[in-house]
């Protein structure tokens, strides 16, 4: 489904000139900052040697941040307006009820899960979705489509799968046990559309921890019904039902900010949004027609088989063949998180094993250049710590010279003052935005006593910039120590996941961050 030049929407143009903006006002603003650093370097007569990669790390990092903070800022902005403002919204062109032929299948793709919290979770959506919208939950099928090994897991499965027909005998649930589980959830995925793909004009996709509500699986269906070009919608994910410390700290901080970003990157990017893999409605025909993946073999540190992040590459294929992708703020959806810093490492693991396979997919024909560079983009990301390691050390070199001579650092400092107090009030003001916008946002909307009253937060933020400053190099290590046994070909076994409130022992402390590494070295 491939538009001509000509038929491009107007969004398109918008997004290509707001994107152009917004690079080269953070190129130019990291440019400035890079060359002042690189006159502090050459005012101690640092050698090339020194100065050359930390300039390259500085500026690396630096640039990925600024962009950050950019969106930040206009995501800030554009969060006050509300859609009314925005021309280009797809909730425009929804239509105002679903269409009577319109059939719908949310799928939910499970591997050894805790059934009950499943069917717990569709009993949610299902109810939530009879109460607000009788008349248009007939158009909506549940899908459990299991992939589980245990045989305790999957008998466990169809009592609850019959539970819930018992309970809800208006709903259609469909309770599917693959025996050959190849290709993990793609190949789930793929199972479905094979034999219920031709049925349904969209499938609403679900992760095992995900709780969408009825209003959300509503408007999503109407978007598609009235906008035959878009191919996927992405609600934007808010994070629930966690109780431990470190799954606490990072709800807040999602809670806080990550609301900003996403709608920074929906005005930025509009059509040419991001797809997770869960929580998004998909057009079926059209994923059926061109986001198939083939099966790779076996090269160099690359495994063979199905990519197992295949999202961003599913996300990529719907868009080089002409198809929108939608992220929206507006469109709730929920999901869990790891309740422990290992845990966390473990699913990020995963997360750098797949993103790293992206580097045998960006340069295809079929994908246009924006998601080409947004693949290569989300792998090299997994580089970033080696860089990190680099600036970190040549800063602290850079200290240890400053705190040797210390007059020469004052004469210095005086001489040049003006570059001095520019660059450090830049990035004074930097980190200050950083934290302000997401309180200010919460402040206008009025939901600033969700997170205890402005104090609180403010406070609560304050610890948590303190504690990310402390976490900073625990991450890079493991992330380094991952890169390497990626590139000695080491093959990572995508197991199944741990859901449940779990705090780490000592024992299992100390032995990190081998626990961690053996899940990739299977």
């Amino acid at each position: 489904m491939h538009y001509p030049e000509s038929n491009h929407p107007e969004w398109e143009r918008a997004s290509k000139k707001r994107v152009t903006i917004s690079r080269l006002l953070s190129f130019a603003l990291i440019s400035i900052m890079t060359y002042i650093t690189y006159l502090f370097m050459l005012m101690y007569h640092f050698s090339p040697w020194i100065y050359g990669p930390f300039l390259l790390a500085y500026f690396s990092l630096g640039y990925l941040g600024m962009t950050y903070f950019v969106g930040m800022f206009f995501g800030f902005v554009v969060s006050l307006r509300g859609i009314d403002k925005d021309p280009y919204h797809p909730l425009h062109s929804a239509v105002k009820i679903i269409n009577p032929s319109t059939h719908v299948a949310i799928i939910c793709p499970i591997y050894n899960e805790d059934p009950r919290r499943v069917g717990a979770a569709i009993a949610a959506s299902w109810t939530d979705l009879c109460a607000q919208f009788p008349e248009e939950s007939s158009r909506f099928d549940f899908f459990i489509l299991s992939d589980s090994k245990k045989v305790e897991s999957f008998i466990q499965e169809e009592w609850v799968v019959h539970k819930l027909i018992e309970k809800y005998p208006g709903g259609r649930f469909v309770y599917r046990h693959r025996r050959v589980n190849s290709n993990s959830k793609s190949g789930n995925v793929t199972d479905f559309c094979r034999r219920w793909g031709h049925n349904y004009n969209y499938m609403i996709m679900l992760d095992a921890d995900s709780i969408m509500p009825g209003e959300s699986l509503v408007k999503l269906t109407r978007i598609m019904d009235g906008n035959p070009r878009i191919g996927i919608v992405q609600c934007y994910l808010s994070m629930v039902l966690r109780k431990t410390l470190h799954a606490r700290i990072s709800r807040f901080i999602s809670a806080l900010t990550l609301k900003i970003g996403f709608y920074g990157q929906n005005y930025f990017y509009m059509g040419h949004g991001y797809y997770y893999g869960h929580n998004a409605i998909i057009r079926t025909k059209a994923f059926m027609d061109n986001c198939m993946l083939p099966s790779l073999r076996a090269k160099g540190p690359f495994a063979s088989g199905k990519p197992i992040s295949h999202d961003y590459i599913e996300a990529a294929l719907m868009a080089g063949s002409g198809y929108e992708i939608w992220s929206l703020p507006q469109i709730e959806g929920y999901e869990e998180l790891p309740t422990n810093l290992i845990d966390d490492m473990k699913r990020e693991t995963r997360w750098m094993y797949g993103s790293m396979l992206y580097f045998r997919f960006f340069m295809s024909t079929r994908i246009n250049t924006l998601y080409k560079a947004r693949l290569f983009t989300s792998a090299i990301n997994y580089v970033n710590p080696i860089l990190g390691w680099i600036f970190f050390s040549m800063a602290l070199f850079g200290l240890i010279y400053i705190f040797k001579h210390p007059m020469i650092s004052v004469l210095v400092m005086y001489k040049y003052r003006i570059f001095f107090l520019f660059s450090l009030g830049f990035l004074a003001f930097s980190i200050f935005m950083k934290m302000l916008l997401p309180i200010l946002y919460n402040v206008k909307n009025g939901t600033a006593h969700l997170f205890g009253g402005i104090v609180k937060m403010i406070w609560s933020y304050l610890l948590y910039f303190i504690l990310s400053i402390m976490m900073a190099p625990i991450y890079m290590a493991q992330f380094t120590l991952i890169i390497l046994y990626w590139a000695r070909g080491k093959k990572l076994h995508w197991g199944e996941q741990v859901r449940d409130d779990r705090h780490l022992t000592w024992s299992e402390s100390a032995a990190h961050p081998s626990s961690t590494v053996n899940l990739a070295t299977h």
